[in-house]
């Protein structure tokens, strides 16, 4: 099988060398989406043999993991897991998460032991309530592409990376949720502590919860 991982990144030169250097030894391939960064970010992964894919400009946690499950297609992946650049999972987490893909899981969800934000907590309320999932804005998710090709895309909607899941929770894909450890943060994260950041999220949440009511309408007739 082939095993890839997949990193956003936006201004993450201090980081990025350091996560590549430890994943690239687990794994088939590491891929970084340079998502429009005015720093080295780019130009480090690439020296350290990373597949890169330059965005001319951010476009977003959601745009990067479209381009990363766009080009793992591209490469014949089979299995991809999803990294954050901020330095705070652990690489050790990764041989869990390609255990259980390996094994017939098509989805591996990080569960971190806490919300940074109020936005978080309602979004995860909802996911919790609906799926039993308890928190879905763990950047560090594992997917069989299986799962990907059979919806056909990551996000369509800004969903800050859950649509994906959410598809194959509804469609009763096989998944488990893994608790991980949470280490100190090098950089900032991908959602500032700030009220655009919260509005963000909650946008999201609302989107998803319009898209749920029109999809239980059309499933009713």
């Amino acid at each position: 099988m082939k095993i890839l991982v997949g990193i956003p990144a936006f201004n993450e030169e201090k980081n990025i060398g350091s996560i590549i250097i430890k994943l690239e030894k687990m794994v088939d391939g590491v891929i970084v989406c340079n998502d429009g960064s005015s720093d080295l970010t780019g130009i480090i992964a690439e020296k350290l043999g990373a597949t890169v894919i330059n965005h001319p400009k951010n476009l977003g946690y959601g745009g990067a993991i479209n381009s990363i499950f766009t080009k793992a297609k591209e490469m014949d992946a089979d299995i991809l897991v999803t990294f954050d650049a901020d330095g705070q999972h652990s690489s050790n987490l990764l041989i869990k998460y390609i255990e259980y893909l390996k094994n017939g899981f098509d989805l591996v969800l990080g569960v971190r032991p806490y919300s940074a934000r109020v936005s978080e907590l309602l979004f995860s309320f909802y996911t919790r309530l609906k799926f039993g999932w308890k928190d879905p804005l763990c950047g560090m998710k594992g997917y069989s592409m299986r799962l990907y090709k059979n919806q056909g895309y990551f996000d369509s909607f800004n969903s800050v990376g859950t649509e994906l899941a959410f598809f194959a929770l509804l469609h009763k894909y096989k998944y488990i949720q893994l608790s991980i450890p949470i280490m100190k943060r090098h950089s900032k994260s991908r959602f500032s502590p700030s009220f655009l950041a919260n509005m963000q999220i909650l946008m999201a949440l609302l989107v998803k919860l319009l898209k749920m009511k029109t999809l239980l309408l059309t499933l009713s007739f």
